[in-house]
């Protein structure tokens, strides 16, 4: 039996349906504060990235270090490199901040769970796959968005112009965001959201994931690419298997950036072409053996869902209501109009 204490020092006993709608608010609250604190993890997160970043950038200018003449030389290597250290470090410190105020232990979020060998192998090409399903998404998304004089003034064409910029980039672009990208995303945060049910956890973690690329040609394939990994975080209860997949799908787009702008034009189309051919086939083979051996390959188990008095859209309605999701959604797409050009021309 619940009871209700007023200020006149008195007890009220709550019929059932009273007891129910506590219940029920005091689990609303549970939920809206989690994910604040959430929204608030990402907002700082990127926000310490844009300050720092912007800060490094700025006392090179000042301290006339840009000037130097190895600076020049190796302009894109140093950038990089210093773009990825505070991307690592602003992913990985405001994630472990989190935990600690949160009352989270790492090692209830961030699980390593054995993969069996075999099972590991085709969930990479499955996922490399995915990928560059991903890639298509996106490039049918921005052409549509073209036509309607919506265009990214994200700089594509710069690439490595020497074996520095090469080694840097791939570390910047497929080592960092594997190991501190997967530690916050599907590590922290998917972590904390599964007792709200694994499909609500899967779609909002990825959601965040997406709109912290902050432009138009990476958040259609981070979206997609996002969920696979969440997906196959909750089904082996094991981070190896995404970070595998991050690290090998963003070495690849290095590898083809570093053939764009060092190799013939028939090269560059014949290799793409193969790439995507053996990808694509590896993909269909993975899917159709674990079809094979895992009858529920795509089946999510809710069980652990902690608020299942609610339904999904309700959750999504506590996502987008609250001060850290807002602020932090807010931001993001703050970032992303910085790299958007719209055409004023009809």
């Amino acid at each position: 039996m619940q009871y209700n204490y007023n200020n006149n020092y008195n007890y009220t006993v709550l019929s059932p349906q009273q007891q129910n709608l506590l219940i029920l608010n005091n689990k609303k609250r549970n939920i809206r504060r989690t994910l604040s604190g959430i929204g608030f993890a990402v907002f700082a997160a990127e926000l310490i990235f844009q300050v720092l970043y912007t800060f490094i950038l700025l006392f090179l200018e000042l301290t006339g270090v840009s000037d130097n003449e190895f600076f020049n030389d190796n302009y894109l290597a140093i950038t990089e490199l210093f773009h990825g250290t505070v991307l690592f470090t602003a992913l990985f410190v405001i994630g472990v901040i989190y935990c600690g105020l949160s009352n989270t232990k790492l090692s209830s979020v961030i699980k390593f769970e054995k993969v069996k060998k075999s099972n590991l192998i085709l969930y990479v090409m499955l996922g490399l796959a995915i990928g560059y399903f991903g890639n298509i998404l996106t490039t049918i998304l921005l052409s549509n968005l073209e036509a309607i004089g919506i265009t990214s003034n994200l700089d594509n064409t710069v690439g490595p112009y020497n074996n520095l910029g090469f080694l840097i980039m791939t570390l910047v672009t497929a080592v960092v965001p594997a190991f501190a990208e997967e530690f916050l995303f599907r590590g922290v945060i998917l972590g904390k959201l599964r007792k709200y049910g694994d499909t609500f956890a899967i779609l909002s973690s990825s959601l965040l994931f997406a709109l912290m690329h902050a432009n138009l040609v990476q958040i259609p394939f981070a979206f997609v690419g996002g969920v696979f990994f969440a997906f196959l975080t909750v089904k082996t209860n094991s981070l190896l298997p995404a970070m595998i997949i991050h690290f090998i799908n963003n070495l690849s787009s290095c590898i083809l950036q570093y053939i764009e702008d060092n190799l013939s034009d028939y090269v560059i189309n014949f290799s793409s072409i193969l790439i995507f051919a053996i990808i694509f086939a590896l993909g269909v083979f993975a899917f159709i053996i674990l079809s094979i051996k895992d009858k529920k390959l795509f089946s999510i188990n809710n069980e652990a869902d902690e608020a299942k008095e609610f339904m999904l859209k309700e959750k999504f309605k506590f996502f987008f209501s609250n001060v850290g999701t807002v602020l932090a959604i807010v931001l993001l797409i703050l970032e992303t109009l910085k790299t958007t050009n719209f055409s004023t021309g009809l």
